[in-house]
């Protein structure tokens, strides 16, 4: 199922990408970055896929509420643009919080909050996140999901500048239907 490679002077595991992290839409890998439109598999470019769920209470099914994938190069320059004090204090309350759990299985990763513990299972909105290489899921402290209640508490850390970071890029990407608008209006900002 995995296979082992050195990568970046670490050993890592790598396999296929999981169905979770595909796009809903294709019920295929991400081929673009959402920022450049690199192609990311042709490429083998490394990227994090990003997934907003919610859960239909009292039922095992979930709705995606927004997905995407965005090459590395991107997501640091995205990084970039916030402003120091952010990264620093979402830096501090990930470094306090996380509880990094790697297992075999993904899904065994993803019961949990990656920042709080709480079981995936018993709320009914999180994230989950990924990192890809190409066509592999590179298998560490990714995957890994977070609560609702964990992301508002990261958009509480924003500052104005980097409110207006994140505003700017769900803005060209994500906006459309009144509903969206309500959804990104409520503190769940992208977690990059």
């Amino acid at each position: 199922m995995f296979k082992k490679h050195d990568f970046r002077g670490m050993e890592f595991k790598f396999q296929p990408i999981p169905t979770d992290f595909f796009n809903s839409d294709t019920h295929a890998p991400f081929e673009n970055c959402i920022e450049c439109d690199i192609d990311l598999i042709e490429t083998q470019s490394e990227y994090l896929v990003e997934k907003s769920v919610r859960r239909l209470m009292g039922t095992d099914a979930v709705e995606v509420l927004f997905e995407y994938a965005i090459c590395m190069g991107c997501a640091q320059h995205i990084r970039e643009k916030m402003s120091t004090e952010s990264r620093e204090r979402i830096d501090q309350h990930i470094m306090n919080r996380a509880r990094p759990q790697v297992h075999d299985l993904i899904d065994d990763q993803l019961k949990t909050c990656f920042l709080s513990g709480n079981d995936i299972d018993q709320v009914s909105e999180y994230v989950v996140h990924a990192h890809c290489k190409g066509d592999q899921l590179v298998h560490s402290v990714y995957p890994y999901a977070i609560d609702h209640a964990q992301l508002e508490e990261i958009a509480e850390l924003l500052s104005a500048k980097s409110r207006d970071e994140m505003d700017g890029f769900i803005e060209r990407h994500f906006m459309g239907p009144p509903e969206f608008a309500e959804l990104f209006s409520k503190g769940k900002y992208v977690l990059i």
